[in-house]
């Protein structure tokens, strides 16, 4: 009974993990602007930025480089 409940629960496991690796990937929205909360260059916005994020960027001057 012991060894069934183990494999019960590790396939269990196995499967939760499974479902949470297959999980799509959110995008982001990353904002450059002098409120809070956004970055103050385009270049810090780009660097965070992954793959499917988009960069709003707010009026004003930003600088652009490193």
């Amino acid at each position: 009974m012991r060894r069934s409940t183990f494999v019960l629960a590790l396939a269990l496991a196995l499967a939760i993990g499974a479902a949470v690796a297959a999980a799509p990937a959110r995008a982001a929205t990353l904002c450059v602007a002098s409120r809070a909360g956004c970055f103050t260059t385009l270049q810090a916005a780009v660097d965070a930025a992954h793959d499917g994020d988009a960069i709003t960027v707010g009026p004003g001057t930003f600088a652009g480089g490193r």
